[in-house]
């Protein structure tokens, strides 16, 4: 009696799965990407700022620091 309530459910539920997939992808399946390249726009430069203020000093040797 349990095996044939069991194969009863399993049905049941394979049946409403396969509607569920017609409607569309399922939720672990990736969709279709446009993948046309866009115009970004125009380039703003960033500038930079010091994290620390014992860094704002220029006495470097060789390009580093002592902080450093």
């Amino acid at each position: 009696m349990l095996y044939f309530a069991a194969v009863a459910i399993a049905l049941l539920n394979d049946r409403r799965a396969s509607r569920r997939e017609a409607l569309g992808p399922a939720d672990d399946e990736a969709s279709e990407l446009d993948l046309t390249p866009e115009d970004i726009g125009e380039i703003e430069p960033v500038t930079t700022s010091r994290a620390l203020p014992e860094q704002s000093r220029t006495d470097r040797v060789n390009g580093y620091d002592d902080v450093t």
